[in-house]
C-alpha cells in the first residue's frame, strides 16, 4: 500500500505542468496577417494588442494597460 501511495505521489509531482500563455505575435503588419503563435514567457500573463489604422502589433506582455488603442486579454489566442 504504501509503495501505491509513493508512486502515485511521484507521478502527481512528475506531471505537473506550468502552465503559459500562447498569443498571436506581429509587429506592424497588416490586420489580417498577424498570425504566428507565440508561446509566452511565465512572467508574461497578458496577450497585447496594438492597433492603429491598418497595422497592428501584437504578443506576450508582462503588464498591460488597455486605451483606445490598445487591447489585454489573458486567454489563449485571443
Amino acid at each position: 500500500m504504501k509503495l501505491v501511495l509513493v508512486t502515485t505521489l511521484l507521478l502527481l509531482l512528475c506531471s505537473t505542468q506550468v502552465l503559459t500563455l500562447s498569443c498571436y505575435s506581429c509587429n506592424d503588419e497588416d490586420r489580417n496577417d498577424c498570425i504566428t503563435v507565440k508561446t509566452c514567457n511565465e512572467n508574461e500573463t497578458f496577450c497585447k494588442i496594438y492597433g492603429l489604422g491598418n497595422k497592428i502589433s501584437s504578443g506576450c506582455a508582462k503588464k498591460c494597460v488597455e486605451d483606445s488603442q490598445t487591447t489585454c486579454c489573458q486567454s489563449d489566442l485571443c
